[in-house]
């Protein structure tokens, strides 16, 4: 009888004796997790902190690019506005279109300024493809590069085109 309380009193002292051990265990994975996470979150804010810097340029560069492609716009808008003027006035036998500022040179303007915005766009989409493909390991998204490739070849395709219809535009 002696045995087997003895052999219980083991069992219970190497159940004890694992359970402390395990939250030692635990307890020194806990401390390493959160030393690392400091370092690891100074590096990280570090990084993130970068990456948000790049990231806000990248924006403003765009925010201006789209203020360039909306004057674009607007001055497009103005040479049809010129261009109805003039075309009622052969109608009409007026000469409202004396009044206005010549609006003839207006497509080859605009056109230049659509090339610009398109080429910013182009840099912008090659920069985001090469990063995305540059990328090694698990974190490596292949649908992203993909789609990244994608949209960096259909802004060259706009690009080709824009500069392809300069020859088309009266002057």
């Amino acid at each position: 009888m002696k045995k087997s309380k003895r052999v219980k009193n083991n069992c219970k002292d190497s159940r004890n004796l694992n359970r402390k051990l395990a939250n030692e265990k635990n307890d020194y994975s806990k401390e390493k997790s959160s030393s690392s996470d400091t370092s690891s979150s100074s590096t990280e804010s570090k990084v993130n902190y970068e990456e948000l810097i790049a990231q806000i340029n990248q924006l403003n560069l765009s925010f201006d690019t789209l203020l360039i492609i909306l004057t674009a716009i607007l001055l497009n808008i103005y040479y049809v506005y010129y261009t109805r003027t003039q075309a009622l006035d052969t109608l009409n036998n007026t000469k409202y279109a004396d009044l206005l500022i010549d609006g003839t040179k207006l497509p080859r303007i605009t056109n230049a300024m659509f090339l610009y915005a398109t080429a910013i766009f182009l840099e912008i989409n090659y920069s985001n493809y090469e990063n995305l493909n540059s990328v090694q390991g698990e974190e490596r998204n292949c649908k992203e590069i993909n789609k990244a490739y994608r949209t960096f070849f259909s802004t060259l395709l706009v690009l080709i085109a824009t500069a392809m219809s300069r020859s088309n535009l009266e002057v």
